[in-house]
């Protein structure tokens, strides 16, 4: 703690009475040796206040909105997933000008075009993930 410096308070005989309890059933060697602990104790106690609360906002807000942010987070991925699935048929399609184009919904028929850009993304997105996996384990080595 550094050097000690002597002041004078005034503190009203229920405060004294109580530091003196304290140092009895703490067995600590001198009044002023309470008077630090109980605010070492509370300055903790503080800290450790705000650690709650902010601890306490993040549950609320995962509690209220987790399952929306996770709804959003799929759907978003989905999204991506079926651009790239589109940008990869198009460009298929655009490389091949006899391909006779009329509506045919995938559910009914899945043109090989569209299967081999869903393996495609596929294969692009683990790629991406086997890179980020392996720079998160160098990181963690490191």
């Amino acid at each position: 703690m550094g050097v000690k410096k002597q002041t004078a308070f005034r503190l009203n005989n229920e405060t004294i009475e109580y530091l003196n309890q304290y140092k009895e059933e703490n067995n600590l060697s001198s009044v002023t040796k309470a008077l630090e602990v109980i605010v070492s104790e509370h300055k903790s106690a503080n800290m450790n206040k705000e650690e709650l609360i902010a601890k306490r906002v993040i549950d609320l807000f995962d509690s209220k909105y987790g399952n929306a942010l996770t709804r959003i987070r799929l759907a978003t991925r989905t999204s991506d997933i079926n651009s790239q699935v589109m940008l990869e048929a198009m460009n298929s399609i655009l490389y091949s000008a006899n391909f006779p184009l009329s509506f045919v919904p995938t559910d009914v028929m899945k043109n090989e075009i569209i299967e081999k850009s869903e393996e495609k993304v596929k294969a692009r997105i683990a790629y991406y993930k086997q890179l980020k996996d392996n720079k998160n384990n160098k990181k963690r080595e490191g």
